[in-house]
């Protein structure tokens, strides 16, 4: 199957299952005016530029998080804290794909309510780039977020890689990022955004990888299948390849969201969870399980102090702690892109579509 016709497919789906829910599922109907969240090189010139110019919005606001960690001092740098401070429990487990969800969510309300964005959260879809990564228009000078770092000799260099340090072109060249690096949460005085463009990684961000992820028969196994292993020698997944086609910055588990491209990145996770849900609604939209015990030590953490036990549920409660005032929702209320959530669940928080 090439790329076209694969593309063709996925919106035939999203578009053919938008009503196949049965109502005896929902809590209430599914919103009716959603907000699209177009794939980067479907937006026009002057949208493109609007979001960069948004995300540098975000990275002039004061941050609402300074006061708990000074490293946060912008409210791109709240999202991003957010992000490194609950890496342990949010990584190789089953809450892995619904709280990026709910992550990703509160991103979009922050960027159009304070940034004046006013479409949904674009995403990148690296499949349609396989044939040239590195020309990928996510890495525009203009257009895009900027191209690779320069040469680094200290930075790990996979496959003939020549990145590594700071980047070079584009919009975020200059930025100061202020969060340390790892789970160090303590204030930076400014460092720049790291990358190290590689293309190995062409062998999980490719239609055939693509379609066995989408062929998972069950939760845990799409789950674990797109999340990766953390292991080049084995399977990186979706999720894993992605972070490590961009490298730099985004190569790193805690810290990863101080690269702009990491939300259009998880964008595109979170369009596949919801097509895997959407190809089988009665089975799927729902479906969540698990042990909520990381699968996996985190890169540079210690081991958490009480491990989680038992399994995620429907009723398990998500946070993004200070970053939204400590507000919880339950795992039901994110599993419908388009909003429903099964009875006797609170109703979903969520109203947005990919195309």
């Amino acid at each position: 199957m090439n790329i076209t016709s694969l593309f063709i497919k996925v919106v035939a789906v999203f578009v053919a299952v938008a009503c196949a829910l049965p109502p005896s599922y929902r809590s209430r109907e599914r919103c009716s005016t959603s907000l699209v969240r177009k794939e980067w090189r479907d937006l026009t010139d002057t949208q493109r530029f609007n979001y960069i110019k948004a995300v540098q919005c975000l990275m002039h606001k004061p941050a609402k998080l300074s006061s708990i960690y000074p490293a946060a001092t912008s409210r791109f740098e709240d999202f991003a804290i957010t992000h490194q401070v609950f890496t342990p429990q949010v990584h190789w487990t089953p809450q892995f794909l619904p709280w990026h969800r709910y992550f990703l969510h509160e991103f979009e309300k922050a960027i159009r309510s304070e940034c004046s964005w006013t479409g949904g959260l674009p995403y990148w879809d690296p499949i349609r780039d396989t044939a040239n990564l590195t020309e990928s228009p996510i890495f525009d000078p203009v257009f895009g977020f900027g191209g690779n770092g320069a040469y680094n000799p200290n930075a790990t260099q996979f496959f003939g890689s020549k990145g590594g340090g700071c980047i070079t072109s584009g919009p975020f060249k200059d930025t100061k990022i202020h969060l340390g690096f790892g789970s160090d949460t303590t204030y930076n005085p400014g460092r720049c955004i790291t990358r190290n463009i590689q293309t190995f990684t062409t062998k999980w961000l490719n239609p055939s990888h693509q379609q066995l992820t989408l062929q998972q028969p069950t939760y845990e196994a799409f789950q674990g299948f797109i999340e990766g292993v953390g292991n080049i020698s084995l399977n990186s997944g979706i999720h894993g390849g992605g972070h490590l086609t961009v490298g730099g910055d985004m190569l790193n588990v805690w810290t990863s969201p101080v690269d702009p491209i990491f939300t259009l990145h998880h964008g595109n996770i979170d369009r596949l969870w919801a097509l895997w849900q959407a190809l089988a609604p009665r089975q799927r939209q729902f479906e969540i399980s698990g042990r909520l015990a990381p699968r996996r030590p985190i890169p540079g953490s210690p081991n958490l102090p009480v491990a989680p036990v038992g399994n995620i549920t429907l009723d398990y409660e998500l946070t993004l702690g200070a970053s939204n005032r400590n507000a919880k929702i339950k795992v039901a209320q994110v599993m419908d892109i388009l909003g429903s959530s099964p009875r006797g669940m609170p109703v979903g928080i969520l109203c947005n579509r990919y195309e």
